[in-house]
């Protein structure tokens, strides 16, 4: 080695001391020729990411809902490097990172506006519309006009899709490093175009007859609909939230049933029957069959940034297995307890009966409506029951239920 070499020839030139300069330059010109090389840091060696899967239906979102998307188009990984140097008397480290950019659906109708976005769990979109890691996020709402992105349309040229009609974001070199080198789960906060905190039927069905005054959904604050017959749609709903539907010739009408107010409608007396015999008003028909009411409700907790919340019903629990209504819907936990009280309350009492006859039916009168019985307490909710029959179900705080009969 250089330094024993010199350190031996500075000993016969100069004796002590120019061996100690002779160790001196060998040390210098070991340094320079044996010296370590950098140090590598942890590298990916597949680029490649998945994919999304085909024929996976984009969901219709309304009011405000978390939904974890669909990635529609990325590009492969992006390696970037630098150097950083080592302490004093260490070799310095080569730093490889990774960013990747993507496209992701969140929603087969437009949206107002994207709020929290989480990624592995954790936040990576604050309230305040900022980025946690380094990369950039474009939003684009869903409306049949939207641009073309810049950023896809430099990767496919003049076949660049705009994805209209859907509502998707696309990010941009969105840094890697704080999800193990990979594209994570994400989750997004969207608020649906027409209402923030509202879920109203004519968003939910556009091509219903609905009033002036669309008709809301008690409590719902969001509403996903995964696709399927619309009538599936709307039968989840009416188990928590009571609907009628009628086909007439305004086309088929949708809305809640009738909830009580201060000008309820009296039916009038009740006619005599075929026979001449006076029908008795108080006649009660009561199946024997024991309906099991539901006891708990499953839905989207907003309070709890959307994390799946359970309210059960008030009352003691019964002994089996607990009876249990999904609904995927974002609530509150007070409008989800109400709910699930009042979908028991409904259960509980849907098994009772009462015959009234009636000559003529007020028109202010329809399915739906409540009224009351002249010289009985209590309130009475009608329901179709094929033409030219109303049946009624009673108000939660009444135990029977009603037919009217228009002869």
């Amino acid at each position: 080695m250089a330094t024993i070499v010199l350190t031996a020839l500075g000993t016969a030139i100069g004796g002590p001391i120019g061996a100690s300069i002779g160790a001196l330059i060998g040390q210098q010109v070991d340094a320079r020729i044996f010296a370590p090389g950098g140090r590598e840091g942890p590298r990916l060696r597949e680029l490649a990411i998945s994919t999304s899967s085909y024929g996976q239906p984009i969901p219709r979102q309304f009011g405000r809902m978390r939904v974890p998307g669909t990635i529609i188009w990325s590009t492969e990984l992006t390696e970037s490097k630098h150097k950083e140097k080592g302490r004093k008397g260490q070799p310095s480290t080569t730093v490889y990172s990774y960013s990747a950019s993507f496209a992701v659906a969140l929603s087969s109708t437009p949206i107002a506006r994207v709020g929290r976005i989480w990624a592995d769990g954790n936040l990576l979109r604050g309230a305040q519309d900022d980025l946690k890691v380094g990369g950039s996020l474009r939003v684009y709402r869903g409306f049949g006009d939207d641009p073309v992105d810049p950023l896809i349309a430099a990767a496919k040229g003049n076949v660049a899709p705009a994805f209209r009609d859907c509502a998707y974001v696309v990010f941009e070199d969105l840094a890697l490093g704080d999800y193990g080198n990979r594209i994570p789960a994400l989750s997004f906060e969207i608020f649906a175009a027409g209402g923030d905190d509202t879920v109203s039927l004519a968003q939910l069905v556009p091509d219903a007859a609905l009033s002036a005054a669309p008709p809301l959904l008690a409590y719902t604050r969001g509403f996903a609909d995964e696709g399927g017959p619309l009538a599936s749609t709307l039968a989840a709903i009416d188990q928590v939230v009571p609907l009628v539907c009628i086909s007439g010739s305004n086309g088929l009408e949708i809305a809640p049933r009738g909830t009580a107010s201060s000008d309820i409608v009296t039916l009038p007396a009740q006619l005599s029957a075929a026979d001449g015999s006076q029908d008795d008003a108080r006649h009660k028909q009561r199946s024997g069959m024991t309906v099991r009411a539901p006891a708990a409700l499953r839905y989207y907790d907003e309070e709890r940034d959307y994390q799946t919340g359970v309210q059960r019903a008030a009352g003691a629990r019964r002994a089996g297995r607990e009876l249990m209504i999904d609904l995927p819907a974002t609530l509150t936990a007070s409008g989800a307890r109400q709910l699930a009280d009042d979908s028991a309350n409904r259960a509980r009492w849907q098994h009772e009966t009462m015959t009234w006859r009636v000559g003529e039916l007020d028109p202010r009168i329809t399915p739906g409506s409540i009224v009351r019985l002249p010289d009985m307490p209590g309130q009475w909710l009608l329901r179709v029951n094929g033409h030219p029959v109303l049946r009624a179900k009673a108000t939660p705080s009444v135990t029977r239920c009603l037919v009217v009969t228009v002869r």
